[in-house]
């Protein structure tokens, strides 16, 4: 889809979670699963929290504690739940936390705020910030300058949160709304632009097109979508893995996501072996353990 298409797609979803941000969120309160493992791979990698190997390798060599503190950077953070997971996970480490997602009533935390609450869990010090990611994407594939929309938008982060590089970056929940290829591979990079040398990326993609009654419903919501003009207009434009989502059998409530396959995250990956390379992927969540697909990468 073309620039402008693409963003009838962001427009589109942004309108979603406005309108269903509170029951959206109310489905959305305990951790996924995947994420006990991206952090068991960061604490080893960061040496953080009781029973990382690299602490214990450290300890064992006379050197110095494992940090107190992390920095961490939450790319469309939703709800704030990972936050609060953070917290839970890592009670004696100081998470300074910034957190940024295009729906402030679904983060519950106004602009600028330096603390928020998220599903009404205790949450860790947040810096929320309001931006909307597929909008800066948008407006540099205007410029058309190769990885411009990476390096844009990892400005762009910086710059909102006055911080140094950080040391874990995560962005769960997320790809499947980002509508074009590039795109997709731009929000990679500038995850891995935002981190220091040695510090984590960890991303999900969902993988709704491999579970059989999900792509059912997909189907069912697209076809039905293409009664309303404007949103058959979208549909024309889709690729491979394209669908629309209705929400809770709520008329006219319909949401963008893609279903990523093995290759597109391989090729995501390879997108930015120049910065980064994989140690860790695996599947995790749903019923089947299969629904989301993580991806942990290592800045070098």
């Amino acid at each position: 889809m073309d620039v402008t298409e693409a963003r009838a797609v962001v427009a589109l979803n942004n309108r979603f979670y406005e309108e269903n941000a509170a029951s959206f969120s109310a489905t959305r309160g305990a951790p996924w699963h995947g994420w006990s493992r991206c952090l068991k791979v960061a604490r080893a990698e960061l040496g953080l929290g009781a029973g990382a190997s690299a602490g214990e390798k450290r300890a064992a060599a006379g050197m110095a504690e494992r940090p107190s503190s992390v920095r961490v950077l939450d790319v469309a953070c939703g709800n704030l739940r990972f936050e609060a997971f953070l917290a839970h996970e890592l009670p004696d480490v100081a998470c300074d936390c910034c957190a940024v997602d295009s729906c402030v009533a679904l983060a519950g935390a106004g602009e600028g705020a330096d603390a928020a609450e998220g599903a009404g869990a205790r949450v860790p010090a947040v810096r929320f910030r309001e931006l909307d990611v597929l909008a800066c994407l948008a407006d540099a594939a205007e410029g058309a300058a190769k990885d411009a929309g990476a390096d844009e938008l990892a400005r762009t982060l910086a710059d909102r949160f006055g911080m140094p590089p950080c040391d874990l970056t995560v962005c769960f929940g997320f790809m499947h709304h980002v509508p074009v290829p590039a795109w997709r591979a731009a929000v990679v990079r500038a995850l891995a632009l935002s981190v220091r040398p040695g510090g984590i990326v960890c991303v999900s993609f969902w993988r709704f097109l491999d579970d059989e009654r999900l792509a059912r419903k997909a189907q069912e919501a697209t076809e039905q979508a293409q009664g309303d003009h404007a949103l058959a207009r979208l549909v024309r434009a889709f690729g491979p893995g394209d669908r629309l989502l209705g929400w809770q059998d709520r008329a006219g409530s319909f949401r963008y996501c893609h279903g990523f396959s093995d290759g597109e995250v391989t090729d995501l990956a390879a997108s930015v072996a120049d910065r980064a390379r994989p140690i860790a992927r695996f599947r995790a969540d749903g019923k089947s353990g299969q629904l989301n697909e993580y991806l942990v990468l290592r800045v070098l």
